[in-house]
């Protein structure tokens, strides 16, 4: 085995670590191909989340996804 070295990513709403792509997710060898983003990467994605979260497309889906709330009277 050989260290595994998790990076911390701090933005201003978020925050959460990147694993190598080597490291092994719930027990399992890491497969070819497998993807780990970069601190640029992060950056560049919760950019373009923030930029779309108030377009109509996104306000619009999220209408679908809202419940009744349940009245116990």
């Amino acid at each position: 085995m050989f260290a595994q070295k998790a990076e911390f990513v701090k933005g201003k709403n978020y925050k959460g670590f990147i694993f190598p792509k080597e490291h092994p997710i719930r027990g399992f060898p890491p497969e070819s191909g497998r993807y780990a983003p970069s601190a640029e990467d992060i950056v560049r994605a919760e950019k373009i989340l923030k930029d779309s979260i108030s377009t109509d497309y996104v306000t619009g889906n999220q209408q679908q996804y809202k419940t009744q709330l349940i009245n116990n009277k």
